[in-house]
């Protein structure tokens, strides 16, 4: 066990930790305030081009910034927007609004979690993790872990996924995920997951012929 630093480095270590604090603070308000700035700048070019220019017209910016960052930033601005409005709806001097957007706690952080994580500041929901996934399939004594299927519950939950398409059908996105991302994740894991379950299939009927 490690011995307890003297009292006068824990207080030089505290004030030190302190600063940084500050400084953090600081840099992570300017930095939002850099991404506001960005967002409605991004989201005032898409309102200012013809309905279905968007796309083209950022072609011509990929060298500098993808569309799927735009789209990001755009998000964080009309979730800002929308926010404000929610809450202050006597403003209605765009302007106004957006002013109060740069300054506004949302409810949610996941609009600006998911822009982080597209620029490449945190790790994606999800992304794969090769160490921690080579550790959880491990056990103490080192032996390989063993993938219990339960049938039924499995059976219980694609009979609730079978109702997404209902109004009364709540989707609960993952942190830092649209509804549209999530929704593409599912769909992909499920179509590998089938082609999984076909060639099982396919290899099960060969070996009860």
């Amino acid at each position: 066990m490690n011995k307890p630093a003297p009292t006068h480095h824990a207080a030089k270590w505290m004030l030190e930790g302190i600063r940084e604090h500050e400084a953090f603070d600081r840099t992570f308000r300017a930095a939002r305030a850099h991404a506001m700035n960005a967002a409605f700048f991004f989201l005032s070019a898409r309102e200012g081009l013809p309905n279905g220019a968007w796309g083209e017209f950022l072609i011509g910016y990929k060298t500098k910034i993808s569309e799927r960052k735009v789209q990001f930033y755009i998000q964080l601005a009309t979730e800002a927007i929308a926010w404000v409005q929610a809450v202050q709806p006597e403003l209605t001097d765009i302007k106004k609004i957006q002013a109060a957007a740069r300054e506004v706690v949302m409810q949610s952080p996941k609009p600006l979690i998911a822009l982080c994580r597209e620029l490449g500041h945190m790790r994606k929901f999800g992304e794969y993790d090769s160490v921690k996934y080579a550790a959880g399939k491990r056990i103490s004594n080192g032996a390989q872990i063993e993938f219990e299927f339960d049938y039924e519950k499995c059976c219980a939950s694609f009979e609730m996924l079978s109702h997404i398409d209902e109004p009364n059908f709540h989707f609960k996105c993952p942190e830092g995920k649209t509804e549209t991302e999530a929704l593409a994740e599912l769909e992909t894991r499920l179509e590998n997951i089938l082609a999984k379950i076909k060639t099982q299939r396919a290899d099960a009927l060969t070996i009860e012929a």
